[in-house]
Protein backbone atom coordinates (compact mmCIF):
# COMPACT_ATOMS: atom_id res chain seq x y z
CA UNK A 1 0.00 0.00 0.00
CA UNK A 2 2.90 2.65 0.84
CA UNK A 3 5.09 1.82 -1.92
CA UNK A 4 2.12 2.86 -4.28
CA UNK A 5 1.32 5.99 -2.95
CA UNK A 6 1.73 9.06 -5.08
CA UNK A 7 1.81 12.50 -4.58
CA UNK A 8 -1.53 13.21 -5.82
CA UNK A 9 -2.67 11.35 -2.63
CA UNK A 10 -0.87 13.48 -0.57
CA UNK A 11 -2.28 17.40 0.53
CA UNK A 12 0.37 19.86 1.47
CA UNK A 13 0.15 21.46 4.82
CA UNK A 14 -0.11 24.45 3.35
CA UNK A 15 -1.87 25.15 0.04
CA UNK A 16 -0.13 26.93 -3.21
CA UNK A 17 -3.52 28.71 -4.57
CA UNK A 18 -5.48 29.57 -1.08
CA UNK A 19 -8.75 30.68 -3.17
CA UNK A 20 -9.07 27.55 -3.80
CA UNK A 21 -10.15 24.57 -0.45
CA UNK A 22 -10.89 21.04 -2.70
CA UNK A 23 -7.20 20.13 -1.12
CA UNK A 24 -6.01 18.85 -3.97
CA UNK A 25 -1.98 19.50 -4.97
CA UNK A 26 -1.96 22.40 -6.75
CA UNK A 27 0.98 22.18 -8.66
CA UNK A 28 4.25 20.41 -10.09
CA UNK A 29 6.59 22.52 -7.45
CA UNK A 30 3.95 21.13 -4.39
CA UNK A 31 4.10 17.53 -6.02
CA UNK A 32 7.97 17.82 -5.51
CA UNK A 33 8.07 19.09 -2.01
CA UNK A 34 6.15 16.41 -0.63
CA UNK A 35 7.53 14.22 -2.19
CA UNK A 36 11.07 15.37 -1.23
CA UNK A 37 9.55 15.73 2.64
CA UNK A 38 8.44 12.62 3.01
CA UNK A 39 12.13 10.99 1.36
CA UNK A 40 13.56 13.13 3.77
CA UNK A 41 11.42 11.87 6.65
CA UNK A 42 11.94 8.69 6.26
CA UNK A 43 15.73 8.99 6.33
CA UNK A 44 15.10 10.20 10.13
CA UNK A 45 14.69 6.12 10.76
CA UNK A 46 18.45 5.50 10.57
CA UNK A 47 20.62 6.46 13.62
CA UNK A 48 23.57 6.54 11.43
CA UNK A 49 22.21 9.09 9.28
CA UNK A 50 21.28 11.27 12.31
CA UNK A 51 24.64 11.01 13.59
CA UNK A 52 25.85 12.10 10.02
CA UNK A 53 24.09 15.00 10.48
CA UNK A 54 25.26 16.14 13.33
CA UNK A 55 28.74 15.30 12.33
CA UNK A 56 28.47 17.83 9.17
CA UNK A 57 26.93 20.45 11.73
CA UNK A 58 23.49 20.15 10.91
CA UNK A 59 21.94 21.05 13.67
CA UNK A 60 23.50 24.30 14.41
CA UNK A 61 22.25 25.75 11.36
CA UNK A 62 18.95 27.64 13.15
CA UNK A 63 17.70 27.26 9.33
CA UNK A 64 17.68 23.71 9.29
CA UNK A 65 16.47 22.85 13.22
CA UNK A 66 13.14 25.27 11.90
CA UNK A 67 12.86 23.17 8.90
CA UNK A 68 12.12 19.89 11.33
CA UNK A 69 9.72 22.11 13.58
CA UNK A 70 8.15 22.84 10.13
CA UNK A 71 8.02 18.63 9.27
CA UNK A 72 5.87 18.16 12.28
CA UNK A 73 3.23 18.34 10.46
CA UNK A 74 3.47 14.48 9.17
CA UNK A 75 2.96 13.25 12.61
CA UNK A 76 -0.88 14.47 12.07
CA UNK A 77 -2.42 11.03 10.71
CA UNK A 78 -3.61 12.27 7.26
CA UNK A 79 0.37 12.35 6.16
CA UNK A 80 1.47 9.85 8.93
CA UNK A 81 -0.07 7.39 6.96
CA UNK A 82 2.56 7.67 3.59
CA UNK A 83 5.36 6.97 6.52
CA UNK A 84 6.71 3.57 5.89
CA UNK A 85 9.20 3.74 8.61
CA UNK A 86 7.30 5.04 11.88
CA UNK A 87 10.23 5.35 13.57
CA UNK A 88 11.01 8.05 11.68
CA UNK A 89 8.33 10.17 13.48
CA UNK A 90 9.82 9.04 16.67
CA UNK A 91 13.02 10.41 15.75
CA UNK A 92 11.27 13.85 14.42
CA UNK A 93 9.78 14.65 17.62
CA UNK A 94 13.41 13.57 19.38
CA UNK A 95 15.21 15.88 17.07
CA UNK A 96 13.17 18.83 18.49
CA UNK A 97 15.39 18.36 21.47
CA UNK A 98 18.54 20.51 21.64
CA UNK A 99 19.98 17.65 24.21
CA UNK A 100 19.04 14.99 21.95
CA UNK A 101 20.96 16.71 18.89
CA UNK A 102 24.17 17.36 21.06
CA UNK A 103 24.13 13.57 22.17
CA UNK A 104 24.18 12.48 18.43
CA UNK A 105 27.46 14.07 17.86
CA UNK A 106 28.60 11.13 20.33
CA UNK A 107 28.89 8.25 17.76
CA UNK A 108 28.23 5.56 20.71
CA UNK A 109 25.15 7.19 21.35
CA UNK A 110 24.18 7.04 17.48
CA UNK A 111 25.51 3.42 17.86
CA UNK A 112 23.32 2.41 21.02
CA UNK A 113 20.73 4.15 19.46
CA UNK A 114 21.27 1.83 15.99
CA UNK A 115 21.35 -1.29 18.58
CA UNK A 116 17.99 -0.35 20.30
CA UNK A 117 16.12 -0.54 17.13
CA UNK A 118 17.58 -3.67 15.74
CA UNK A 119 16.83 -5.14 19.25
CA UNK A 120 13.51 -3.59 18.46
CA UNK A 121 12.73 -5.26 15.07
CA UNK A 122 13.77 -8.08 16.17
CA UNK A 123 11.85 -9.06 18.97
CA UNK A 124 8.52 -6.59 18.42
CA UNK A 125 6.54 -9.17 16.32
CA UNK A 126 7.68 -12.28 18.48
CA UNK A 127 6.85 -10.24 22.01
CA UNK A 128 3.53 -9.30 20.63
CA UNK A 129 2.29 -12.58 19.49
CA UNK A 130 3.45 -13.79 22.91
CA UNK A 131 1.64 -10.88 24.68
CA UNK A 132 -1.29 -11.43 22.13
CA UNK A 133 -2.10 -15.53 23.09
CA UNK A 134 -3.53 -17.03 25.71
CA UNK A 135 -1.36 -19.25 27.80
CA UNK A 136 -1.35 -22.44 26.35
CA UNK A 137 0.41 -25.63 28.32
CA UNK A 138 3.59 -26.87 27.48
CA UNK A 139 3.58 -30.54 26.66
CA UNK A 140 5.14 -31.51 29.59
CA UNK A 141 1.75 -30.44 31.13
CA UNK A 142 -0.56 -32.41 28.92
CA UNK A 143 -1.21 -36.03 28.44
CA UNK A 144 0.14 -35.69 24.63
CA UNK A 145 -3.92 -35.21 23.55
CA UNK A 146 -3.84 -31.68 24.29
CA UNK A 147 -5.80 -32.09 27.43
CA UNK A 148 -4.38 -30.94 30.75
CA UNK A 149 -3.14 -33.75 33.65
Amino acid sequence: EHFNTTTEQIQPQQQANADDDDGDVKTQGDKLRISMELEFIQCLANPRYLHYLAQKRYYQDPTFINYLKYLQYWKKPEYSKFVVYPHSLYFLEQLQDENFRRELMNPVFAELLWKQQFYHWQFYRQNRMQSATPNIPSSSETNGHGFTR
